[in-house]
């Protein structure tokens, strides 16, 4: 699970390069995406909120997983719940973009992936990408969509 001090460095980082630099093997955003399951989001006079599952398949080299989110729209990312036997040098974290800025219209939310290697622990990656859904809870059924990461970056 994601700790505060590990979410904060989920998103600061003391020295950034391109992905390709690290591993020119990663693949393009375009031809991986994650599947988000059991969409449902709604809002009340507290604010909106929103829950789901996202699994990320594996592939040669980006490790698979599989997690539960939920949250509100305070506007930065919240830890989700791991829900597979992976290593624990994975996370996800979501962020539902608070309504009054979301100029899209509908649910708007991101989802950030961020993985290292086993044996390179101070060296990881992280993808990042956003879909527009709708506020959906008590007005129609669950959705399922996919989510293609549009960032990606490395750290070492």
């Amino acid at each position: 699970m994601l700790t505060l001090t590990a979410l904060v460095a989920f998103t600061s980082t003391t020295f950034a390069i391109p992905l390709s630099a690290l591993n020119p093997r990663q693949p393009a955003p375009s031809t991986y995406s994650w599947s988000v399951i059991n969409w449902s989001a709604g809002c009340a006079r507290a604010g909106c909120y929103y829950d789901f599952n996202i699994t990320g398949p594996c592939t040669s080299n980006i490790p698979s997983f599989s997690a539960y989110c939920s949250g509100n729209d305070v506007g930065y990312y919240v830890a989700c719940s791991i829900n597979d036997d992976g290593p624990d040098t994975r996370g996800v974290a979501a962020s539902l973009l608070p309504r009054e800025q979301n100029t899209e219209g509908g649910a708007r939310i991101s989802v950030s992936f961020r993985y290292s290697e086993v044996d390179v622990p101070s060296t990881y990656y992280n993808y990042s990408g956003s879909a527009v859904s709708s506020f959906n809870q008590f007005v129609a059924p669950l959705q399922n969509f996919t989510i293609t990461p549009t960032e990606v970056f490395g750290v070492a």
